[in-house]
């Protein structure tokens, strides 16, 4: 009896928990993806309101694995992911433990760092610390008259994607590509299409050499293709509505997929790498936010009152004094001691506090 108590009081835990949640994630035992990263949506069931639905279900948990191969995903992985994208919906995952992920796409391996492109000047592909929200990557919009069939153009859309996006050695970055020139027929059933060489730019417009290998027993040949390409990844946006002036907390700031420009200097995907940051503008709500508008703060400002210690063997002073300078971490500023009023130079070690480094009576 004690055990069907038991029982309900379980059922009605999870019930009241569901209830309070905004979205629920049902994790299924088995699942299949494909395209370059297996999504929550993927691997289970999301339920509640629709653009927090939305914001859930795009979480990347990571790549996908190569066609007939598998990859576990456990309910502590996605409660990890969902950590670190700092969701505002309260979740409840219900369903299994873990879930087993078959890759079903067509995917080829990225190549080693460096690999055989060859960009056009300026440098297209932008610092690895810019980010941005995809649509879906390898997107196939059939064009009239280039008579490509549709499952050739999106396999040459995916092969595009996968090859510039394996050079930022990102994980989350992602590439868009769409097809917009062939200079030769190709059949989506060839046995190899990989990328030779890359030239342009990317975000923007790529011309890629491609080597297709029709049959095992034929010889390859080459085809060039053109492309035009946006990139997305994660990035630093602000979490409300931020005034001009502040100082950026944690609290201030999330992570979300955007749309990437060339040349913005995008934060990394680290709440933490936000904190102390001074906003030189104000910023809209899901907006991100970039290095050069949110430059480190002083953690001591000419004037302020400063806090620190004096050191030597077997003894310390603590003191208090006026910062004739200012700087951030690691600095080296001028302190005047608030009651001898002799000036020694300091060492800032945080928000307000120094070490001293000369002689105090200097």
């Amino acid at each position: 009896m004690s055990r069907i108590i038991l029982i309900i009081l379980a059922t009605l835990a999870v019930s009241a928990t569901e209830a309070l949640a905004d979205v629920v994630i049902i994790i299924r035992r088995q699942a299949e993806a494909s395209g370059n990263y297996v999504r929550i949506c993927d691997i289970a069931r999301v339920d509640g309101p629709k653009e927090q639905v939305a914001e859930v279900a795009a979480i990347i948990l990571g790549p996908t694995p190569a066609r007939g191969e598998t990859r576990e995903i456990t309910r502590r992985d996605i409660e990890a992911r969902l950590s670190e994208m700092g969701i505002a919906a309260r979740v409840s995952l219900t369903g299994n433990d873990m879930v087993k992920v078959l890759g079903s796409g067509i995917r080829i391996p990225y190549p080693a760092e460096g690999g055989d492109v060859k960009l056009a000047e300026p440098a297209p592909f932008p610092a690895p610390g810019a980010a941005a929200a995809p649509g879906r990557t390898g997107t196939a919009v059939p064009e009239p008259g280039d008579g490509l069939e549709a499952k050739t153009r999106e396999r040459l859309a995916r092969t595009v994607s996968d090859y510039l996006a394996g050079q930022y050695r990102r994980p989350d970055i992602e590439i868009n590509a769409k097809i917009s020139s062939v200079s030769g027929a190709i059949p989506w059933d060839a046995r190899e299409i990989k990328v030779v060489q890359a030239t342009g730019r990317v975000p923007g417009r790529a011309s890629l050499e491609l080597s297709v290998q029709e049959t095992p027993d034929a010889e390859s040949r080459r085809i060039t293709v053109a492309a035009e390409t946006e990139i997305y990844g994660l990035a630093l946006v602000a979490a409300r509505q931020l005034p001009r002036g502040g100082t950026l907390a944690r609290d201030d700031v999330k992570i979300a997929r955007v749309r990437m420009e060339s040349g913005k200097p995008y934060l990394p995907p680290r709440r933490e790498a936000a904190a102390g940051r001074e906003l030189l503008r104000q910023l809209k709500p899901g907006e991100a936010i970039l290095a050069n508008e949110a430059p480190p703060g002083q953690a001591v400002k000419r004037g302020d009152l400063v806090r620190g210690i004096t050191s030597g063997y077997g003894w310390e002073i603590r003191s208090r004094g006026k910062a004739l300078g200012g700087g951030m971490i690691g600095d080296i500023i001028t302190v005047e001691d608030s009651v001898t009023k002799a000036k020694f130079e300091a060492r800032i070690t945080d928000r307000g506090v120094f070490f001293a480094l000369a002689n105090r009576n200097k």
